[in-house]
């Protein structure tokens, strides 16, 4: 039923009714999420599609506003797939999406450092972003580039997280390949990021 109800909705905010269905279904959802500590879950880990955005992160708002704008121009401008990737070393996310303006493609790229900061928040500090050859670097110490994520609900196939002020991100696995990683994350110097096994 949830994922009927976010399909296509990545970049659908229009409806405030669909946004509060879909808070239902997920605080039922998230009620009996079967991973315990998922912020240091090795089900973190892997290659994951965007079902549906609610939060307002500076990458997702970036293509909210291009989905915008491609309605409004006729098509001109093309948001292509979205994909975020969490991996074992940092940064440990990269968000890979490209943008079609007028027939020209650009690959764009987003990478965040995440780190645990309890059994279900995950600090988030972006890192840098990319267009093409064009690389932008995050100034470290700037508060603005950091964020608190929630891991409310993760298994094999669905992660749900939410941001400081409770919206929620659904995504879905993309590649069960990655899903092998099982066992108790290390808790050395070395490996601390959750994933790590």
């Amino acid at each position: 039923e949830l994922i009927d109800l976010v399909a296509g909705g990545l970049l659908d905010f229009s409806s405030p009714m669909k946004r509060a269905s879909v808070n239902e279904l997920l605080l039922r959802l998230e009620a009996l999420n079967p991973t315990p500590m998922p912020a240091y879950s090795p089900l973190l880990n892997g290659a994951w599609e965007f079902l549906w955005t609610g939060g307002i992160s500076p990458g997702i708002l970036g293509l909210q506003l291009a989905s915008r704008l491609s309605s409004y121009a006729s098509g001109a401008v093309e948001v292509g797939e979205t994909v975020l990737t969490i991996s074992r070393a940092q940064p440990r996310v990269e968000v890979k999406t490209s943008i079609k303006v007028f027939g020209r493609e650009n690959a764009i790229t987003i990478r965040t450092k995440l780190e645990p900061a309890s059994e279900l928040r995950l600090d988030e500090t972006y890192t840098e972003a990319s267009m093409g050859s064009l690389r932008v670097p995050f100034p470290d110490q700037e508060q603005i580039f950091r964020r608190p994520l929630f891991v409310s609900y993760l298994d094999d196939d669905l992660l749900v997280v939410r941001d400081g002020f409770g919206a929620p991100d659904v995504l879905v696995r993309k590649d069960k390949a990655f899903v092998s990683n099982t066992g108790v994350p290390s808790a050395t110097d070395d490996d601390t990021s959750p994933g790590a096994g």
